[in-house]
């Protein structure tokens, strides 16, 4: 049975692509994407882990299969992330491709850094005679497709090692480099900018914001310029507002940034949005303690695309440790 890792790379990618619809729907569980492949290793059917409680992405694979009639045409099966192999909300997904006799490989993208799995559901499938190969590990890999399954589970995995939800902080900012939209209007991007911007609201459990935005505009952050989730997770709305400006009982508010994440992270939220004000945005540079950055720059000149710059936060850590 010979592995053709072109055709392994355009199935991880789209088990990633897939499962990104589902990013925000999940939470405190990973998206997962996993694609199944045929003999010749063609696509079959690609499905995702859809919400919190329901079936994880193997096992949803599989219903599909066998609602095509095409289960027993899976030889291998090619997931985000190392099948599960421990009982939660629902069975282990290494014991479900196990059982599949017809399917002799599975490949998988990441390694769990969660201590229930951590190379468990790995050995179990090779107990049970499957070919098992980690995607990250393989010198075949396809490295922009690698790429995207780490940035997929990054916030799973940072909430599992630190506590604390994967933070995302967002910026837009004018042709004159201000975060101010001029007088009477709430912003200055383009509709493609705002698509964007309600993305990122649709995959965070939670939004924050200053106290200063809340009294200029009264948002409300919902999610508009895209669908969102079917029954979609209510998002936590947090307020930092350390002089007691905000006394509208809508909104939830905290004082500390790195008091509320803590609380938000054993509530299970694993990625945040900080959408705020030019104050609590350069607080929220200052101490560190962000994972990525999306910044929304002003088209130059009107009808042109406006720029879209992300940025990781390499020092994170380092900050982080200084805060604790």
């Amino acid at each position: 049975m010979s592995l053709n890792f072109t055709k392994i790379n355009l199935a991880m990618n789209a088990a990633v692509e897939c499962a990104r619809q589902y990013v925000g729907a999940t939470s405190p569980n990973p998206a997962v994407g996993a694609a199944a492949l045929d003999h010749e290793g063609e696509i079959i059917a690609v499905a995702a882990h859809k919400h919190a409680g329901k079936l994880h992405a193997e096992r949803e694979l599989i219903e599909l299969l066998t609602e095509m009639g095409r289960l027993s045409d899976c030889v291998t099966m090619v997931v985000t992330l190392e099948p599960c192999s421990h009982h939660g909300k629902t069975p282990p997904c290494a014991d479900a491709l196990e059982e599949q006799t017809q399917i002799k490989r599975v490949i998988y993208g990441q390694k769990d850094c969660n201590p229930l799995v951590g190379g468990k559901g790995h050995a179990k499938l090779v107990e049970a005679g499957k070919e098992v190969v980690c995607y990250e590990e393989s010198p075949a890999r396809d490295l922009e497709v690698l790429e995207s399954v780490v940035r997929l589970n990054a916030p799973f995995f940072h909430w599992v090692r630190t506590g604390l939800p994967f933070v995302i902080v967002k910026v837009a900012l004018n042709r004159e480099g201000s975060m101010i939209p001029a007088a009477g209007q709430k912003t200055f991007t383009s509709n493609d900018s705002l698509v964007i911007a309600h993305i990122l609201r649709r995959e965070s459990g939670a939004i924050i914001t200053g106290s200063g935005t809340v009294l200029a505009d009264q948002p409300e952050f919902t999610v508009r310029h895209v669908p969102d989730h079917e029954d979609a997770p209510s998002r936590e709305l947090v307020v930092l507002d350390r002089r007691g400006r905000v006394p509208d009982p809508k909104y939830r508010v905290g004082h500390d940034y790195l008091t509320e994440l803590k609380r938000l992270g054993k509530q299970g939220v694993t990625q945040v949005l900080v959408e705020a004000g030019v104050s609590l945005t350069q607080a929220v540079f200052a101490l560190g303690i962000w994972n990525e950055s999306v910044i929304i720059r002003q088209a130059i000149i009107n009808g042109e695309p406006d720029q879209i710059e992300i940025k990781t936060n390499v020092c994170f850590q380092e900050s982080l440790n200084k805060q604790l």
